[in-house]
């Protein structure tokens, strides 16, 4: 048994090394934060889905953001994001981000559906030159580092910050396709270099259905109001086996209970980086990008 004198998950956030980070490569496990006793806790994102779930104004969407700043510090890395929450927390990505799209409204749901098509044409046409090439350069038929820059095939993140605004703004029909689109990109997507990044404050059947959540390997959870709540972000029957989330309080802001397989997970701190440094680190990854010329999209 290991006993603290005072709660861990309190006082002074430690701050992200990506405030003062010049280049990080995607393919190392990403700085994420650290648990009780101070050890550092990092999270390797290659042929990974994420899923932050949890309630308003516990840290939420500053801990999903700390996933894609990681991969703003590599030029070969795009990022393609819609922001739900209306609120301008994204906004700084205007200067890098691939596809930015900003509010749960009609012309933004078409927009989203044009930019899960744009992947999907994308991760296709990416299979299509894995499939062809030699086992001497894509020995398992996925991405590897070398056939990144050599084909110019940049990882791509996925993010999408509060689904359940997009979900609830949708006519049936097309939150279907939607949740259909998705549950592809999360499915088949990592083997061709997509890695990807979603967040809800709801995570019932409703908001966000089972079947797409059901197939994320990480999930992280803020403080939520019971159990139930709990399992819903983080699989079911977690909270029987101690990944609990329903036992942080509301000054637990940036502590999450982290679960990465069937039976591991740890309780977390995540790591700080406010709004100005996020904004900083999305400028060094324009500079980043148009040196070597991988600015494209919205952003260029």
């Amino acid at each position: 048994m290991w006993v603290a004198d005072d709660d861990p998950y309190l006082g002074k956030p430690n701050p992200s090394p990506f405030a003062t980070a010049e280049r990080f490569s995607i393919w190392d496990p990403i700085p994420f934060g650290q648990d009780a006793r101070g050890n550092r806790i990092e999270v390797p994102v290659m042929w990974q889905s994420m899923f932050f779930g949890g309630l308003p104004r516990r840290g939420k969407t500053f801990t999903q953001r700390l996933m894609p700043a990681a991969g703003l510090l590599d030029p070969y890395f795009r990022h393609s994001v819609a922001d739900g929450t209306g609120c301008g927390a994204w906004l700084s990505m205007r200067a890098v981000a691939h596809r930015l799209l900003t509010e749960a409204e009609d012309d933004a749901i078409e927009a989203l559906k044009a930019m899960l098509a744009e992947l999907l044409v994308e991760m296709e046409r990416r299979f299509a030159i894995l499939r062809e090439l030699p086992t001497s350069i894509c020995p398992e038929g996925k991405l590897t580092p070398e056939i990144v820059q050599r084909y110019n095939l940049p990882v791509i993140f996925v993010t999408i910050d509060e689904l359940q605004e997009y979900f609830t703004a949708m006519e049936r029909e097309d939150r279907e396709q939607v949740i259909n689109d998705l549950c592809r990109i999360a499915r088949r997507g990592p083997a061709a270099g997509f890695v990807s990044n979603f967040a809800s404050q709801r995570p019932d059947a409703d908001s966000v259905p089972t079947k797409l959540r059901e197939i994320i390997t990480l999930r992280y959870s803020t403080q939520v109001v019971d159990r139930a709540s709990s399992d819903m972000v983080l699989g079911k029957g977690k909270a029987a086996q101690g990944a609990d989330a329903s036992v942080l309080s509301e000054d637990h802001v940036g502590t999450g209970v982290l679960v990465t397989g069937p039976a591991a997970y740890v309780t977390v701190r995540a790591d700080y980086l406010d709004g100005t440094g996020f904004a900083l680190l999305c400028q060094k990854g324009r500079t980043l990008r148009q040196e070597a010329g991988q600015l494209t999209g919205d952003a260029a």
